[in-house]
């Protein structure tokens, strides 16, 4: 993600010719487990919407998708979801 949000490498935030590929007001990581200190650092730097595993438990995975797709849907016109597993 960082990569899409024209964080990195200029051979890679660039591809295309053009950076970033994605806005991060346009963005959201869900049920996150960890993150390293970097990752926090570049999350916090452009005000990333996180919701971890404690999030879901808490609240429930309906309620934090609907909260997400609500603030999305006067933005954006196609929604990505990636998953990653460990």
């Amino acid at each position: 993600m960082a990569t899409s949000l024209g964080m990195g490498n200029k051979k890679l935030t660039d591809l295309l010719g053009f950076a970033p590929k994605v806005s991060p007001e346009n963005c959201a990581l869900i049920a996150i487990r960890s993150i390293d200190h970097l990752e926090k650092a570049n999350i916090r730097s452009v005000n990333l919407p996180v919701y971890t595993m404690s999030d879901i438990d808490r609240r429930g995975a309906y309620s934090v998708i609907d909260q997400v797709l609500h603030s999305l849907k006067e933005r954006v016109d196609h929604i990505h979801d990636g998953i990653q597993t460990p």
